[in-house]
């Protein structure tokens, strides 16, 4: 998180992280959101101990990850510790967290 504050620009920039409430299933689960007046949709699903991800968010290149998965207690407590002003959306079984710089 401390080397993601380190790129980002210093007007606000954002950092927009969706994340399961819960682990996610073995089963791929689709999920359509809109900030900004971006639309995102994002695909997640977990193979072993990871959790497989792809994000699309409208003019953007996709993005593709593999992470662990992690509580939002601990999520919100790194976004501290980073000094990123953040903002935390429950929707449904996603949580949706926007950092601001």
């Amino acid at each position: 998180m401390h080397k993601l504050f380190g790129v980002m620009k210093n007007n606000g920039s954002k950092f927009v992280f969706d994340s399961p409430h819960n682990e996610p299933s073995d089963k791929p689960v689709t999920k359509e959101y809109e900030i900004d007046g971006k639309k995102y949709v994002e695909i997640c699903w977990k193979i072993g101990d990871e959790i497989q991800k792809v994000q699309i968010v409208e003019d953007m290149p996709p993005h593709c990850t593999k992470m662990n998965w992690i509580s939002s207690d601990k999520f919100m407590k790194t976004c501290k510790t980073a000094i990123f002003k953040t903002t935390f959306i429950r929707d449904g079984n996603r949580d949706i967290y926007v950092c601001v710089k």
